[in-house]
């Protein structure tokens, strides 16, 4: 398969504008790393987005920067860490994930990927129900849309954002609207310190539960998870929340939140680079890779009252099943048995008919090639939503040449 690798955004521009005219679909890529995601794409030829790297401005005062969409996420943190900064939306790295239920072929563990790679799934970390998600701090971009023309939106500083607000929309579109060449990204001071408070025992309801009630203190809960028995090295199920924070008002704040959690049992602190391992663990679904063989991995998100409702639902329909829950519930990972691929439409039917009864949208997060085939990966829209859609899709990529089928 042919391969494109624009030095800069006019080169790109004019790449895109050729594939138009010729009707050649481009697979867009930066690193690789998140390239089991979604539906196989139907591409001719694949644009390389690499070599439109680096930092062109970077505020700390202001917190803020821009940097070209090609950046690697490792070169920004390690220069947001300088001062003392860091991406709020604490990105996944799902390269080792992907390599293990069989989405791709290799692992990238060290490797974040890229900026724009980022912002196009949109997806956030456990920090996500304090911080929000990807599209909540890009402010302004570049792109280059499917007919080949070079256009922005947003702008570098809060104040100065107007206009159509772009920036959530490319946020988790795939590459399908638009290639992004530069991005002007919100930033936050870096916490000092962090303590996890620790619940051995309890069932997926009453974490639920817990994990509902601390949200609801001003101790500014930053995670919060449940493991079941199954993933633990005790054998029992683990409740997890973290504070970050100023290392001199932090102990406070757990023993504030401690004493609200009295009502859900026993709470210990714990802290250290161990724990700091585990959020990172967490936050790259690696509570899962043990039992990624022969399975496949579904990402269900629903209102976080009802996670462990809908964790008992499913452990009850599917005992054979691996999965925990993130952000208080309102975020499963479920890893299946692997069904034969003429059976994959049906299974996954019946496991959204279960999700939709909790309010709840899953959506194939991981899976063989032809599985991803077999299967709309991300949740059936509302026919008015889909026609919407693909209208929108429409202005941006008339010839549909952008990630083609990615989406279903």
């Amino acid at each position: 398969m042919e391969t494109f690798t624009p030095q800069d955004e006019q080169a790109l521009a004019k790449a895109i504008s050729s594939a138009a005219d010729a009707g050649t679909a481009l697979r867009i890529m930066g690193h690789g790393t998140r390239a089991g995601l979604g539906r196989p794409v139907r591409a001719a030829a694949v644009l390389q987005t690499a070599a439109l790297a680096g930092v062109e401005d970077y505020q700390p005062e202001e917190l803020t920067f821009t940097a070209l969409a090609g950046t690697p996420l490792a070169d920004i943190e390690a220069m947001l860490a300088e001062k003392g900064q860091m991406l709020p939306f604490e990105p996944p790295c799902f390269a080792e994930v992907l390599s293990a239920f069989g989405a791709q072929a290799t692992a990238k563990t060290p490797d974040l990927g890229t900026l724009g790679g980022a912002v196009s799934i949109g997806m956030a970390g456990p920090r996500q129900i304090l911080r929000w998600s990807v599209r909540d701090h890009v402010l302004g971009f570049s792109a280059v849309n499917g007919r080949g023309e070079l256009f922005k939106a947003g702008g570098r500083v809060v104040k100065n954002v107007t206009g159509y607000d772009l920036p959530k929309l490319m946020s988790g579109s795939f590459g399908t609207l638009a290639v992004l060449t530069r991005l002007t990204i919100r930033v936050l001071p870096a916490p000092e310190h962090a303590i996890t408070l620790i619940n051995r025992g309890l069932s997926a309801r009453a974490a639920v539960a817990a994990m509902s009630k601390a949200l609801l203190t001003p101790a500014e809960v930053s995670a919060a998870c449940w493991l079941p028995e199954t993933l633990t090295n005790e054998g029992v199920s683990l409740t997890a929340l973290r504070l970050e924070g100023f290392a001199g008002s932090l102990r406070s704040r757990a023993e504030m939140l401690r004493a609200a959690l009295a009502g859900h049992g026993d709470w210990a602190l714990a802290e250290g680079e161990n724990w700091q391992a585990f959020w990172v663990s967490v936050r790259d679904v690696r509570p899962l890779l043990a039992a990624a063989q022969g399975r496949w991995l579904w990402r269900i998100t629903l209102a976080a009252a009802g996670g462990g409702a809908l964790a008992e639902a499913l452990l009850q329909a599917h005992p054979e099943s691996r999965l925990f829950m993130d952000r208080a519930g309102g975020l499963l990972w479920l890893a299946l048995p692997l069904p034969a691929e003429q059976e994959a439409p049906e299974a996954a039917d019946v496991l959204r008919q279960l999700c939709r009864q909790h309010g709840a949208q899953a959506m194939l997060f991981a899976a063989p090639e032809a599985h991803r085939a077999a299967v709309p990966v991300f949740p059936p829209q509302p026919e008015a939503l889909a026609t919407l859609q693909e209208r929108v899709r429409a202005q941006f990529d008339p010839a549909d040449i952008l990630n083609p089928g990615i989406m279903g």
